[in-house]
């Protein structure tokens, strides 16, 4: 029986790793943004200022509380990096979240065959007398 546990205990160790390396990439994004948000102000205030682009009055959004509804299409340059940062590290950590759930479940998968076949062995033993 205990050759049946060992497999399960290194499936919910290596879960533990996936689940926590998945946080991992999601703290390094947020730790992230405001290097971007920074960057993205220093670009509004290094953008061309002539008659024609008048960015004083329409100044670069950095702020991603506003910038979450726009699309990654609709976004440019440093923008393009704070819409894209968030939800592409908390998709990697729904992706880990699955995985680690899913491997213990695949590791659990000898126990439950010896268990069951332990049971077809007492059944076969109790129809032939044995």
């Amino acid at each position: 029986m205990k050759k049946q546990i060992k497999p399960l205990l290194w499936g919910i160790a290596i879960a533990g790793v996936i689940a926590i390396a998945g946080y991992g990439q999601l703290m390094h994004a947020a730790s992230q943004l405001p290097r971007l948000v920074e960057k993205c102000k220093a670009e509004h205030l290094i953008a061309p200022k002539g008659p024609w682009l008048e960015y004083q009055k329409a100044p670069l959004v950095c702020d991603p509380e506003e910038l979450r509804f726009l699309s990654p299409n609709d976004a440019i340059g440093t923008q393009r990096g704070i819409v894209t940062i968030v939800p592409n590290a908390q998709q990697r950590l729904l992706v880990a979240a699955y995985i680690a759930f899913s491997v213990p479940l695949i590791s659990f998968l000898p126990f439950v065959w010896q268990f069951f076949l332990q049971r077809i062995r007492e059944v076969a033993n109790a129809i032939t007398g044995r």
